[in-house]
């Protein structure tokens, strides 16, 4: 599947530039706003917008270069995502919703979902501009590889290569990505810097990394810091990159849990967060705990409860 190997841990690691391009920048703002007032979770959001842009269609909208970070797309992020959760239940609403064109919507919507929309649809555009180029013309070597250029070099059928497909797919990747990145990283930033010992003990491991020339450390060396790796276990633990329930269906045979049959075609789903705040199985659960994880033996332990980004086939390609 094209979308599994665009968003492999290799392809993601042999691009790392695009991710030190992108922090450099919110780097280089923060700098410039010492001893001003700054909405961190603002300026985390726009990095997450300007680097999965800039990952998947090669082209990043500018949030990290606005005064204000471009926070009304965090704000209407958390907004449709509410939205989405009721979809689910009632998916003939959604349809309905995806029929009304943007450009009607946004001349009823107040800024914050003008600028929302008017990003949706910047991305729209690339899409469409990138999938007519990949058709018409051979790939350049300066070109960067987007996943529009995934798509079509693919063995997709033809139908799944039209351009509302291709869109369906971006909108999706986009959107999946936006506030489950951002929404980790603030809940991070906030428990790591609300806790002075976390902070010196994070800082500390990574004083110890060996930077190239350039300044930066590359993937492999960071996964090898246990701390690190601690504290990014215990965000994703309380924030789940996928919140709500996950439904399944065996639709050819029952089921069978202890005395329970449950029959076939019976939706069956779990909600992740909830097992990650059982305090069974993790004490504490609403403390931000990073030394759960320090332990090697409790961490493979928790195998078959630890879920951020679900489990089994179906689990989430963005991991």
């Amino acid at each position: 599947m094209p979308l599994n190997h665009y968003l492999s841990k290799a392809r993601v690691a042999s691009r790392q530039d695009v991710i030190v391009r992108n922090v450099d920048k919110l780097v280089a703002r923060l700098e410039g706003r010492v001893g001003t007032m700054t909405n961190l979770g603002a300026a985390v959001g726009a990095l997450v917008q300007d680097l999965q842009c800039d990952f998947i269609i090669g082209k990043a909208y500018g949030s990290l270069e606005r005064e204000d970070f471009n926070v009304a797309i965090a704000d209407m992020c958390q907004s449709v995502g509410f939205l989405w959760r009721f979809t689910k239940h009632f998916p003939r609403v959604g349809k309905a919703l995806k029929l009304i064109p943007l450009d009607f919507v946004s001349k009823l919507a107040n800024n914050d979902a003008k600028t929302f929309f008017a990003f949706l649809q910047g991305i729209d555009k690339e899409t469409e501009r990138l999938l007519t180029t990949a058709k018409t013309s051979s790939p350049n070597k300066d070109t960067p590889h987007t996943i529009v250029q995934e798509i079509v070099d693919s063995s997709l059928p033809p139908s799944d290569k039209e351009l509302p497909r291709v869109l369906n797919e971006v909108q999706t990747l986009v959107g999946a990505g936006l506030e489950t990145v951002s929404g980790v990283l603030r809940l991070m930033l906030y428990h790591v810097f609300n806790d002075a010992e976390i902070l010196q003990r994070l800082r500390a491991e990574l004083k110890t990394v060996n930077t190239s020339p350039a300044g930066t450390v590359d993937l492999k060396t960071l996964e090898q810091l246990p701390f690190l790796t601690a504290c990014i276990m215990e965000a994703m633990r309380l924030s789940p990159a996928l919140a709500s329930r996950m439904a399944r269906i065996v639709p050819d045979r029952d089921l069978y849990y202890e005395d329970w049959c449950i029959p076939a075609g019976t939706p069956v789903g779990m909600t992740t967060i909830w097992m990650h705040l059982d305090e069974k199985l993790y004490p504490e659960p609403h403390s931000f705990i990073p030394d759960r994880w320090t332990d090697m033996e409790k961490r493979r332990a928790s195998g078959k409860t630890y879920a951020p980004f679900s489990r089994g086939t179906r689990i989430c390609a963005g991991m």
